[in-house]
């Protein structure tokens, strides 16, 4: 799977949908919207590269996927980074708490993108959850299981996680981060409908004898005003 946005110079205002540029011949099942600054998504002659708009260098596809990757990986290395930082000055606690607020912002910020990409309105329920978490940061550098084990209920398992497989490596014990992922969660689910409700079924630092390292319970609360 890849994904990408599509600049067009066409558009007379952001998040125009269902427009297909003139000069341009685009991929019908890629969402198309105006984006300054984005990658630009060409297909000439049944050949697809990718034009960035910084140097016009062309990425094959292949490439872009790398890239992807790597822009994930360097925006979890800051997450990182800024965490330690926090950890060293404050100490955890206080670490974890200002985690816990930054995550509180980033979440629906992160939802509401993805829905914008996705031309997901708000409110869809489960099935646009589910949509969504395969679009996230971490589902280009982590492995994530998404199953519907019922119709009203959706299971997100992380069964590889870039930061907890480093510190089992590395002998240390798992980071404690089921405190963050519940913020994290909540707020990104209630992004997408309001109505949706998590649990978290596992996380560290819960006893470690699974085979995922969280995994979270998704279902609609049915008596909530639509």
């Amino acid at each position: 799977m890849w994904l990408a946005y599509v600049s067009c110079a066409n558009c007379d205002k952001a998040g125009a949908r269902g427009h297909t540029p003139a000069t341009t011949s685009v991929r019908s099942d890629i969402p198309h919207r105006h984006f300054t600054g984005s990658l630009n998504l060409f297909d000439r002659a049944d050949s697809l590269y990718i034009l960035s708009p910084m140097t016009n260098q062309k990425l094959t596809v292949e490439q872009a996927e790398v890239q992807l990757k790597e822009l994930a990986k360097r925006w979890l290395a800051m997450d990182g980074l800024w965490f330690q930082a926090v950890e060293r000055k404050y100490g955890m606690e206080a670490a974890i708490e200002l985690d816990k607020q930054a995550w509180a912002h980033f979440s629906p910020i992160e939802a509401n993108r993805i829905m914008n990409f996705l031309g997901i309105e708000p409110g869809g329920g489960l099935d646009a959850l589910e949509k969504c978490l395969q679009y996230r940061c971490y589902s280009f550098i982590n492995t994530q299981e998404i199953t519907r084990p019922a119709p009203d209920k959706c299971v997100l398992k992380m069964t590889a996680c870039r930061v907890q497989d480093a510190r089992h490596r590395k002998g240390m014990n798992p980071f404690p981060c089921k405190e963050v992922g519940v913020i994290e969660y909540e707020t990104f689910a209630k992004t997408i409908d309001p109505r949706i409700e998590v649990n978290c079924i596992a996380c560290p630092p819960d006893e470690q004898k699974r085979d995922f390292w969280c995994a979270w319970e998704f279902t609609l609360d049915k008596h909530h005003p639509a």
